[in-house]
């Protein structure tokens, strides 16, 4: 479907989602522009195959904070994850600006550790 909508002329910009990094690879070797991939995270299978995609690229990445356990309940765990998600991304030469910090946000019964994370990304967006 990418190299058809790149035939037709379609020209806009992408916002790749797949579990698969080959898919994502493949979708960018089509796009022309900058896209956005959708998602890095600290699970480390997908971390590990992500990270070279993005390294040194202008390619804009959501991070989401969640490692291989799960979604943590607490603010100060999600907020430990965007901080090694950021860091990492950046030493990896992904420009801060190009970075959106996606909290996973819950039910409102669950809200507490989303504000707190939100409220301490630096230069990061927010997603």
């Amino acid at each position: 479907m990418a190299g058809q909508n790149r035939k037709r002329g379609f020209d806009g910009s992408w916002s790749i989602n797949s579990s698969n990094s080959k898919a994502i690879e493949g979708a960018l070797a089509v796009h022309k522009g900058t896209a956005m991939v959708n998602s890095i995270s600290l699970e480390k299978v997908r971390y590990d195959a992500l990270l070279p995609l993005l390294s040194g690229t202008d390619l804009k990445v959501i991070a989401l904070c969640m490692n291989d356990k799960r979604i943590p309940e607490i603010t100060d765990r999600r907020l430990e994850i965007a901080g090694k998600l950021i860091n990492g991304l950046v030493r990896a030469n992904v420009h801060i600006g190009n970075i959106y910090v996606d909290p996973l946000v819950q039910p409102v019964s669950h809200q507490q550790p989303v504000r707190g994370v939100l409220s301490r990304c630096g230069g990061a967006h927010q997603s």
